[in-house]
């Protein structure tokens, strides 16, 4: 018994340490992407086209942040195999979904770098991947064998999903989408961070 739950508890807090890596990895990514856009206008402002288009620091330092994202995925997707491996069967079953979404993401990630065909596909495959993150954490949050914690985490991690989703959807509606979808983000991003710590604390 004792076994099962140090197990447990390594699987769960490597889990948790990835979603940290790729939570604030991506908000790294999203600050960057918004400075490197705005120097870039300015520079094109100033009549500066060779600044504008050329490779700076911020190029750099978003390409990491990039990658970080994609690396944090990869060790969240190896977590929830292992994770998979001792969980019931019901909850094996929900956390393949997570772990099906997980790869989707990191495809997602890549796959947006090609010019307009890349943009459509990563969006459907975000799309995808943020439903089945969806189905997941609901049977896991209705889980009979995971302890009362643990539902309680993956019940934060649905809500978080559920906002995630929201965001998605209101971003597209003019002026107040812009100022609502980032805040919506911003507030499923630290209720996730929350629910797995709740999982790996449980």
């Amino acid at each position: 018994m004792e076994n099962v739950q140090n197990t447990w508890s390594t699987v769960t807090q490597s889990i948790y340490k990835a979603v940290l890596i790729y939570v604030w990895a991506g908000i790294a990514s999203s600050i960057i992407g918004a400075i490197g856009s705005a120097s870039d206008a300015a520079e094109l402002v100033s009549g500066d086209l060779e600044g504008a288009v050329s490779f700076g620091f911020m190029d750099v330092l978003g390409l990491i942040a990039s990658l970080a994202v994609i690396a944090g995925y990869v060790l969240f997707y190896i977590g929830l195999n292992k994770w998979r491996e001792i969980a019931d069967t019901n909850d094996a079953q929900a956390i393949n979904k997570l772990r099906i979404a997980a790869l989707l993401t990191m495809i997602s990630s890549v796959v947006v770098y090609i010019p307009v065909v890349g943009t459509i596909t990563g969006a459907i495959l975000s799309i995808v991947a943020l439903i089945l993150m969806l189905m997941g954490y609901s049977a896991l949050k209705s889980s009979t064998t995971l302890p009362e914690g643990a539902r309680v985490g993956a019940g934060k991690l649905y809500t978080a999903q559920i906002l995630s989703i929201i965001a998605v959807v209101v971003v597209w509606i003019p002026v107040l989408g812009w100022i609502a979808g980032p805040i919506l983000s911003l507030i499923a991003f630290f209720k996730m961070l929350k629910g797995w710590k709740t999982i790996a604390n449980s």
